[in-house]
């Protein structure tokens, strides 16, 4: 336990942002490198001996643990410097230089090691006095937590948050648990048994994820009842085990994996949501030699950051131009979307989002008029918000005048004394018909 309250770290989930994303969409992985003192990043696809997209270092980085992320930012808990780093998510590169700092006497800041955001806050877990602290989203500098809880906390690691409540896995306890309170602070339950070294901690809609350094291996609990289903094992022995786990940490899950940062083997390991034995994971990202391709050098936190897609381009009418009452439209697919929203002279078109993913064409025929202008915008969309707007102005066809009527007679005929009926055959295209008698129009028209 010595060894891991040196070095452990703790997965950060983000509800709503990274912890739960739809199957098969585009998003990096970010993960914390404590020894080497950097962030490395790559597809949630990768496998093998791969190089991360980017890795950021940065002289502030001076012992890496948490790491969480929303649209616009990184934000990195900063151990030894009892800090909060805070990052350009598009920040590449070295010395680095973090948008703003959380840090100071009034912070309360003392050893962090989780971290997570949500709904406007940030949580920290600070190991050092066994305290949970509440930040503001921008709060920066030398600045006092919105709130701390203090209570049901032994050296606390992980800490993940939901919509309804804070989930801590504390590595102190003996044995070991997870308090849970509610977003106000107050404590509400714990798990304390099937833990051994809790660290990294992430939930989704169902479960309860913990990343167990010591025992090694995976549990996963009922997030409403608490009880253990499943466990993914491991070995102080990797090598006597399919899944090969050695020292897990951080862990964040979607709607179909977990994805492990397994420090021991510097590695990212990939299990499916079911899995529930010694069985090998479905992709694993690690060097195959000293040359370290994939830069994973004590990997601890890992966060899986989903980014709004890029907007579609090619907005075009489809044929143009339009006709009278119907306006086709045509664009060219982005990447990383669910869907995309369609708006008309600013008004969404619903249900929203009007149409799914990789579909790249729209028939407006409802509440058109013959010869007008109408504005369309065409957004893509997925769980991180929407993506810049495209838009085209496109003006349905001229209004073309009927055709005449034709067989114009008197029914009966001949008419009688005091009335006329008419009667005629039908054209298209009209909306009504006008009636004169000795030139002049008989209303209403």
């Amino acid at each position: 336990m010595k060894k891991m309250m040196r070095v452990l770290s703790v997965l950060v989930c983000i509800i709503g942002m990274a912890a739960v994303h739809a199957a098969g969409v585009y998003a990096d992985l970010y993960v914390t490198n404590n020894t080497a003192k950097s962030i490395t990043v790559y597809n949630d696809t990768d496998k093998g001996d791969v190089a991360p997209i980017k890795i950021i270092t940065s002289p502030a980085m001076t012992d890496p643990q948490g790491i969480a992320a929303d649209t616009n930012f990184i934000y990195v808990a900063d151990r030894a410097s009892n800090s909060i780093l805070v990052f350009n998510l598009a920040a590449t590169g070295d010395n680095v230089t973090p948008v703003r700092t959380i840090s100071g006497a009034a912070t309360g800041l003392n050893s962090p090691i989780g971290i997570a955001v949500d709904s406007g806050y940030i949580y920290v877990a600070n190991s050092g006095d066994s305290k949970i602290l509440v930040f503001n989203l921008a709060d920066k500098d030398n600045i006092a937590p919105q709130k701390t809880i203090n209570t049901n906390l032994s050296t606390p690691y992980g800490i993940a948050v939901n919509a309804t409540n804070i989930y801590v896995a504390n590595a102190g306890d003996t044995p070991n648990t997870v308090s849970v309170f509610n977003l106000a602070g107050a404590y509400q339950n714990q798990i304390a048994s099937g833990l051994n070294g809790p660290a990294g901690i992430a939930v989704d809609a169902g479960f309860i994820y913990v990343a167990n350094y010591t025992a090694p291996n995976i549990s996963m609990f009922d997030i409403g009842t608490l009880e253990l289903k499943a466990v993914i094992p491991g070995n102080t022995n990797p090598e006597l085990t399919n899944t090969k786990l050695s020292s897990p940490y951080g862990i964040t899950v979607d709607a179909s994996y977990i994805y492990l940062a397994d420090y021991g083997n510097s590695s990212i390991r990939v299990f499916k949501l079911t899995d529930n034995s010694d069985v090998a994971p479905q992709r694993v990202i690690a060097s195959k030699d000293s040359n370290n391709t994939t830069g994973l050098d004590g990997p601890a936190f890992i966060v899986k950051v989903l980014t709004p897609p890029a907007a579609p381009s090619g907005l075009t009418p489809t044929p143009a131009p339009a006709s009278s009452t119907q306006i086709n439209l045509s664009w060219t697919d982005t990447s990383n979307e669910t869907g995309f929203k369609i708006f008309r002279d600013g008004v969404e078109l619903l249900p929203s989002p009007k149409v799914g993913a990789n579909v790249t064409t729209f028939t407006d025929n409802t509440g058109l008029t013959c010869g007008t202008p109408y504005k369309y915008t065409v957004k893509a969309t997925n769980s991180a918000g929407d993506s810049a707007a495209a838009d085209i102005t496109i003006t349905t066809s001229a209004c073309i005048p009927p055709a005449a009527p034709t067989v114009l007679t008197a029914t009966p005929a001949p008419a009688s004394s005091t009335q006329i009926n008419l009667s005629w055959t039908d054209t298209s295209n009209e909306t009504g018909f006008k009636i004169f008698r000795d030139g002049v129009e008989l209303l209403p028209s």
